[in-house]
Parts: structure tokens; C-alpha cells; sequence
């Protein structure tokens, strides 16, 4: 099991397949990947991802169209699974 990360920052975890796909297009929204066809492996729960696709802003936009990035860092990882770390410094 991978340890957990560090608690800093902002969190995006994929499968590791999905690795080249984000340094060649960066960390996009589902509704970025869906209108640039770009093939991922997807490991995000389907009843959470349809109520993103529902799931208004303040903005007007959906939760879909946002790059999911977490603040949790305990989590169960499978071995195929990497944790992306962005620090937002000023």
C-alpha cells in the first residue's frame, strides 16, 4: 500500500495509466476529456459523477466542467493509482 501523501495543497488521483495523457493534455475536467476524446482510465465513482454533471456553481457552470482536485489525502489507493500533488503558493 502507498503511503499517505503530505497534507499540503490539492490533490488529483488517477489511475498511473493516465499519467502520460495528463503530461501531454494536463489535468482536465470530464467534460474536457468527453469533447477532446482523450482516453483515459477511469476509476471515479459513476453516482458521484452523474450528480457533478447536475451540480451547479455559483458560476452557472456544472461540477463537471471543474478538474476534480480533493483536500482529502487518506484514502485507499490501489496499486495502479497515483496521487498528484499541486501546492498553490502566492
Amino acid at each position: 500500500m502507498m503511503p499517505n501523501p503530505p497534507d499540503t495543497g490539492f490533490y488529483y488521483i488517477t489511475d498511473i495509466k493516465n499519467l502520460s495523457s495528463i503530461l501531454a493534455h494536463g489535468i482536465l475536467s470530464y467534460a474536457q476529456i468527453n469533447a477532446q476524446q482523450v482516453e483515459c482510465e477511469k476509476i471515479y465513482n459513476k453516482q458521484v459523477i452523474t450528480l457533478h454533471q447536475t451540480r451547479e456553481t455559483p458560476h452557472k457552470k456544472t461540477l463537471w466542467e471543474y478538474a476534480n482536485l480533493t483536500r482529502v489525502r487518506r484514502v485507499s489507493f490501489k496499486k495502479t493509482t497515483v496521487c498528484l500533488n499541486q501546492n498553490f503558493q502566492n
